[in-house]
């Protein structure tokens, strides 16, 4: 499987990036998610699909579960499925952006709260 460099999709709150998916776009995927300085991506959770998250710069608040983090660069996380998470980049003056590896991809399966 190779990694591409295709451009980037506005999904408002935040932008994205594909670097590489599965075969017919299922199994896995993994891209490069960027939050504005000033925004916030809202709770929200996966049905299927595992997250692995490693900032690649910028920090931010970073929701899962119940817990909060101080997410910062080169720090690493776990999303599991059913995991209620969200990112608050309001109070930075700066881009947050991480490399997100999806397992068990299967297209969009986000339930927003």
């Amino acid at each position: 499987m190779k990694l591409e460099r295709r451009g980037w999709i506005d999904r408002g709150s935040y932008r994205k990036r594909i670097l590489t998916q599965g075969e017919l776009g299922e199994g896995i995927l993994v891209q490069v998610v960027q939050v504005p300085a000033g925004k916030a991506v809202g709770e929200h959770y996966h049905k299927r699909q595992t997250e692995f998250y490693y900032i690649l710069r910028g920090k931010a608040k970073l929701r899962i579960g119940e817990e909060v983090y101080e997410a910062k660069q080169g720090e690493a996380y776990v999303c599991r499925p059913g995991d209620i998470h969200s990112v608050d980049n309001r109070a930075s003056g700066e881009a947050f952006e991480l490399l997100v590896l999806k397992l068990n991809y299967h297209g969009e399966d986000s339930v927003w709260v």
